[in-house]
Formats: structure tokens, C-alpha cells, sequence
């Protein structure tokens, strides 16, 4: 699967349906890299096989068979991480509701479903963009594209 999306003007449903691609997915967050120069953020995930219904609309989610892939946002200008996690040999976090992004603010984010001790969630990715670019792309054995 690859799928990437720029501009400014995007309705509701194309941005629901990126949230549900990215649904109930693994943040690979030891991997995660913010490239200041290039005005990028690479972030590894696991994703779900979703499987189609009627109509073309997804429904429905493997969540055993994980699809590595990766979120690629360009056009960063503020990253902010958040990392509460307590447990050092944890290397994924689990998604809560998937990649959101907030076309009118232009804010991209990701939390996670695991909670820290002192409340909240234990992980956050919070991103703000000139514009919105985002590239999703699964991932074979080798970190390559495919």
C-alpha cells in the first residue's frame, strides 16, 4: 500500500480514512526520526491489515497480521515527543485511533493507547506543519518500499 496526500483543502473523509489505516497500529517509537534540515518526520509503524466491505469503505481490522510500514511528514516546523514510558525494553506502543490529523490547525499527532503512571498517555507525537504532506507506505523485509 502507499498512499500520500499534499495541500491544504482535504475533506473530512479523507482524513478519517488515513486515521483508520493507521488504526489500532504499533508506533515503532525508538525508530522515530525528525530530520530538522529536511523538515521531516519518519515514523515506523506496524499497521493492521484492514479488510474491505461493500462499497469500497474499510471495516474491520486483522490486528493480528501486523504490515510494517512508514509515515513519512514533511514539512515540519515544530516537533514535540512526549516519552512516559517506564518500561526501558518496550520498543512499540499501540496507536490510540490512529495517525489524526487536524487539517485547520495543521497539527498531526499520534498517541498512544497505553497510559503513563501520572495519567495521561504515555507516548505523544505532536506535529506542526506548514502544509499538509503525509506519506504512508508499507514496508518489506529490508525497510524498502514496496
Amino acid at each position: 500500500m502507499y498512499l500520500r496526500i499534499r495541500g491544504d483543502l482535504f475533506s473530512r473523509r479523507l482524513v478519517r480514512e488515513i486515521e483508520d489505516i493507521t488504526n489500532c497500529g504499533d508506533v515503532c517509537f525508538r525508530a522515530v526520526e525528525h530530520n530538522r534540515e529536511k523538515r521531516m518526520v519518519t515514523i515506523p509503524i506496524l499497521r493492521c491489515n484492514i479488510a474491505k466491505a461493500f462499497g469500497g469503505f474499510f471495516h474491520g481490522y486483522h490486528r493480528k497480521v501486523k504490515i510494517p510500514a512508514l509515515i513519512v511528514v514533511r514539512e515540519v516546523v515544530t516537533c514535540e515527543i512526549e516519552n512516559k514510558l517506564e518500561n526501558i525494553d518496550t520498543t512499540t506502543v499501540s496507536m490510540l485511533f490512529g495517525l489524526h490529523v487536524d487539517i485547520m490547525h495543521k497539527r498531526i499527532s499520534i498517541a498512544s493507547a497505553e497510559e503513563a503512571r501520572q495519567g495521561g498517555h504515555a507516548y505523544v507525537i505532536e506535529l506542526k506543519v506548514s502544509e499538509i504532506d503525509i506519506e504512508i507506505s508499507d514496508q518489506d523485509e529490508t525497510g524498502s518500499s514496496t
